[in-house]
C-alpha cells in the first residue's frame, strides 16, 4: 500500500469531497464514494497529483452500467483513395517544393532527406511488386 504525505492527503480528500459534490443525489452510495476514492488512490499511486485529472478519474463511469464503464479506443480507419506509390511520390514532391521555399540550412535539409526517403520507399514498393520478383507458377 502506498504512503502519502499529510499534503497529498488533503488534496486526495478534497478531491473525493469535490467529485463527491458534483453528483447527483440520486447517485451517491456508500459504493459509489468507495468505488471513487479507489479510483482516486490508483491515479495517485501511479504520482498523478493534479486534481483536475483526480477528480475526472474519480467521476469516471459513474451512472454507467459495470460493462460500460471501461473506455475503449477505436482504431481509426482511413480509406487511401491511391496506390502506396502514388502517396509516396507526391509526399516527396509536397516535400520539395516546400524545402525550396525555405533558406538554406537544417530544416531545409531535414524536409529535402525526407522528400528523398519517400522517393525511396516508393521505388522499392514498385520493385517488390514489379513482375520479375513473382514466385514461379
Amino acid at each position: 500500500m502506498a504512503h502519502y504525505d499529510p499534503e497529498t492527503l488533503t488534496i486526495l480528500r478534497t478531491v473525493l469531497d469535490e467529485a463527491w459534490e458534483i453528483l447527483p443525489d440520486g447517485s451517491k452510495s456508500e459504493a459509489v464514494k468507495s468505488d471513487m476514492a479507489q479510483r482516486i488512490l490508483k491515479q495517485a499511486a501511479d504520482g498523478e497529483r493534479d486534481p483536475v485529472r483526480l477528480r475526472a478519474s474519480a467521476l469516471t463511469g459513474i451512472g454507467k452500467p459495470a460493462n460500460e464503464c471501461k473506455e475503449v479506443k477505436r482504431r481509426s480507419r482511413i480509406k487511401q483513395t491511391g496506390t502506396f506509390q502514388e502517396r509516396m511520390l507526391g509526399e516527396a514532391r509536397r516535400l520539395s517544393v516546400q524545402a525550396n521555399t525555405m533558406a538554406p540550412g537544417r530544416d531545409r535539409e531535414l524536409l529535402l532527406r525526407k522528400a528523398r526517403q519517400a522517393e525511396t520507399a516508393a521505388h522499392i514498393s514498385d520493385w517488390l511488386t514489379s513482375p520479375g520478383l513473382a514466385s514461379p507458377k
